[in-house]
């Protein structure tokens, strides 16, 4: 859930998925990424095409409302936060607080935040991350707890109403 630039490492993701993911039974990889790079996009969807991928789902519609967002987020196991140039990752909180484990990658701000003993933050695409994706996809346990702990950590720290009361308001 971003946009289509190269600093977003959406291309890298899908290459990575095309790799060692294709037409897997057990994974499905869902993007929603509205356009920015028309090059990239092209780019993207022709490497999913010649792959003859089926279990990657391309949407670069915007969502029409926030229940639209919060239903992706609730059916999905893991969010992948793939971004290297954002400080923060508003969409890996979102996912997050919603009880969806995000996997991040450690160049992002946001992997300060939501690490969970390493064990959900990523450095390099390959086989790192596919490290962390078998993890949690054979230990379903692990990634249940890591889940509510994210969860935990932002609905105690990052919500407006957890600011309001640490400040006394």
């Amino acid at each position: 859930i971003t946009r289509i630039n190269k600093q977003k490492k959406i291309h890298e993701l899908v290459f990575f998925f095309i790799k060692y993911y294709n037409n897997s039974n057990d994974i499905c990889l869902y993007i929603n990424a509205t356009e920015e790079d028309q090059l990239l996009k092209s780019e993207i969807i022709k490497s999913i095409s010649n792959a003859n991928c089926k279990n990657i789902i391309f949407d670069t519609a915007q969502f029409k409302n926030d229940k639209d967002l919060y239903n992706v987020y609730r059916s999905s196991d893991i969010f992948i936060y793939p971004s290297i140039n954002q400080t923060w990752g508003h969409a890996a909180l979102e996912a997050s607080s919603l009880g969806c484990l995000s996997i991040i990658n450690s160049r992002s701000g946001i992997s300060k935040i939501l690490n969970i003993e390493y064990r959900n933050i990523f450095n390099n695409f390959d086989l790192n991350l596919s490290k962390k994706i078998n993890y949690y996809i054979h230990n379903i346990d692990q990634m249940r707890k890591d889940s509510s702990e994210q969860k935990k950590i932002v609905r105690e720290n990052y919500t407006w109403q957890s600011v309001i009361e640490k400040i006394g308001l």
